[in-house]
């Protein structure tokens, strides 16, 4: 009779666990991934705007209070700022957070890339920033 209690018990609780899991939402970010793809540890997206946007999507449908976005490990080079306001703040009740891969180093860089420096007679290093390509 006790085991059988106890097997209920264990039963419900992972019922429990179970059903508390449609609350959260993860979304994972790789350098290699793509912003087609659906945003998951197998698929991630490529950029944080996107993951951003799929956050939104979770906020507006009711489909979780804590959404997490995993960025993995690399360079990511903005083209663009990225901006955050109150309406990417989590649901009522929740939050939304943007984390690294434990132990992985991520670098968020805007700036541009200046490839072409020319060495003048003083000695000055000088760059055309409306050249193509730079």
């Amino acid at each position: 009779m006790m085991n059988k209690v106890n097997a209920i018990i264990c039963g419900l609780i992972f019922l429990l666990f179970s059903s508390c899991s449609g609350l959260q939402s993860e979304f994972y970010v790789a350098i290699t991934g793509d912003d087609g793809n659906p945003g998951t540890a197998s698929a991630p997206f490529r950029t944080l705007q996107r993951a951003k946007e799929a956050a939104g999507e979770i906020k507006r449908t009711g489909g979780g209070k804590i959404i997490n976005i995993r960025i993995g490990e690399g360079k990511y080079e903005l083209s663009k700022p990225f901006i955050l306001s109150s309406e990417d703040s989590g649901p009522e009740g929740g939050y939304i957070s943007y984390c690294g891969m434990p132990d992985k180093k991520i670098e968020l860089s805007g700036g541009i890339s200046i490839k072409k420096w020319e060495k003048t007679e003083d000695g000055l290093c000088i760059a055309d920033l409306n050249a193509p390509g730079l």
